[in-house]
């Protein structure tokens, strides 16, 4: 049966979840906004324009929308969390009141609008040149665009549209492109990506503060399920219990789905039923992150339903903790993403020879078959390239073993297990800062913690 998370037991919460609760209203100097404007101004020329525009809401049935999530891009470059917008960057500038002006914030001006309830935006929220209605974007766009060579634009999401009734592909950039080259010949279209994906892989101080928040939160959360997991749970009920740590702390919510996963479940890389009980015996593993001030946290723990790890479970999950480990002690600036996964996969590949699960390291993709870092940020699976790390860039690390659950030449103790283990990793001067150190990951912690009473171990009433 599935358990009520008690209302009054919650305002009595233990401290794990006592991260703040104050909800975000902006913690990113107004200023910064522009000065991210202007170096992307700076990567661009004077026969090129640049234009976002803020994310539409989306309907999730009838009249009522899924919680509003703004455009990356959009939200980087101008701090406001509300559709109706658009920004405009021009190098050389667009006439606006007699003026040239290089950056013009577009927004809707109807009454309960961010827009029209902060007088002064444009100085005191992004700083730009100019702010405008929304109406009156089309005209200047225009007279922007007129004559240059280069538009960076990103297309609408979703781009592509399959309707198996009227049995056609409906491919929205495809038009966009052939309806621009139309009205401005010789117009080439770039992804606005090329220009700001470079500054935000790169995270300023505000940035490292507001996903050190959101790791905080969902180690709260994590700490939670630790304490509350136990034999005839629902996944779901892990679920509630991080989304009831995010929304306590002040988290716009999930940064993506919740991935909980249990025993065969945990084989599945991006499992999101949630719906399966567990069962004593099982290892779960539970992928999540909650969503502060626009960035994302993503880790990882696998835990024991029962408590306590068997001798199987044990050696494979000491398997990637090693691995992890010593990755981790190899990262640091200068160092390529490339050889952050080799080493992943030496070790991981030494450990799955020891415990004869295979016989020669080329067969290590068998049961390590995902990449194991990637940046995080705005977006969980965040943008910029992965070649070198860099000063105050901050990652992912995420081994893991996978061992099926039919294959008769596999001893039957170590089949049907998942394992992942998934911190976040700052880079920093001569090597790294794991933002998510505060989460147990040896198994002697993790067993400790788990024989402590949690949130979800109580009834209604108690």
């Amino acid at each position: 049966m599935k358990k009520i998370i008690p209302f009054v037991y919650g305002l009595c919460l233990t401290a794990s979840l006592a991260v703040a609760a104050e909800r975000l209203t902006t913690q990113v100097p107004a200023g910064l906004y522009m000065e991210r404007c202007r170096r992307v101004l700076a990567a661009m020329d004077s026969s090129s324009v640049l234009v976002l525009r803020s994310a539409d809401s989306r309907p999730r049935s009838m009249d009522v929308n899924y919680p509003y999530r703004q455009e990356s891009n959009f939200y980087y470059l101008t701090g406001i969390d509300q559709t109706g917008g658009f920004l405009l960057l021009a190098p050389a500038g667009v006439e606006v009141g007699g003026k040239k002006r290089q950056v013009v914030l577009f927004g809707d001006m109807r009454a309960g609008s961010v827009y029209a309830k902060k007088e002064g935006l444009h100085q005191t929220a992004l700083g730009c040149d100019t702010l405008l209605s929304s109406r009156q974007f089309e005209a200047l766009f225009q007279t922007a665009v007129k004559g240059k060579a280069t538009l960076y634009y990103s297309m609408p999401q979703p781009t592509f549209v399959n309707d198996p009734v009227a049995n056609k592909r409906f491919f929205l950039d495809r038009d966009v492109r052939k309806e621009l080259a139309n009205r401005y010949s010789g117009l080439q279209i770039k992804p606005v990506n090329d220009l700001i994906a470079p500054l935000r892989r790169i995270k300023s101080p505000e940035e490292l503060a507001l996903i050190q928040r959101a790791v905080d939160i969902t180690a709260a959360g994590l700490i939670e399920a630790y304490k509350s997991l136990q034999p005839g749970m629902y996944e779901y009920e892990l679920q509630a219990l991080l989304e009831y740590a995010y929304t306590r702390n002040g988290a716009n919510g999930p940064g993506f789905p919740c991935i909980i996963g249990s025993g065969p479940n945990s084989l599945v890389l991006h499992y999101e039923d949630n719906s399966r009980r567990m069962q004593s015996g099982d290892v779960v593993v539970l992928d999540v992150g909650g969503e502060f001030g626009g960035y994302t946290a993503d880790i990882t723990r696998t835990m024991p339903v029962s408590g306590r790890f068997t001798e199987a479970q044990k050696e494979l999950y000491e398997l990637v903790l090693q691995a992890q480990k010593e990755t981790l002690a190899i990262m640091k600036p200068g160092v390529p993403f490339r050889a952050v996964e080799e080493k992943v996969q030496e070790v991981t590949a030494q450990g799955l020879m020891k415990l004869g699960l295979i016989k020669d390291k080329e067969q290590v993709r068998r049961f390590l078959p995902h990449g194991v870092s990637h940046h995080i940020g705005l977006d969980v699976h965040d943008v910029g390239r992965t070649d070198t790390l860099q000063v105050n860039m901050v990652v992912t690390l995420e081994p893991g073993v996978y061992v099926p659950a039919h294959d008769a030449a596999i001893p039957e103790a170590y089949r049907n297990v998942g394992i992942r283990i998934e911190d976040d990793v700052w880079i920093v001067a001569g090597g790294h800062k794991v933002l998510s150190a505060a989460v147990p990951k040896e198994i002697k912690a993790v067993e400790k913690l788990m024989k402590k009473t949690g949130l979800g171990n109580r009834s209604v009433g108690q």
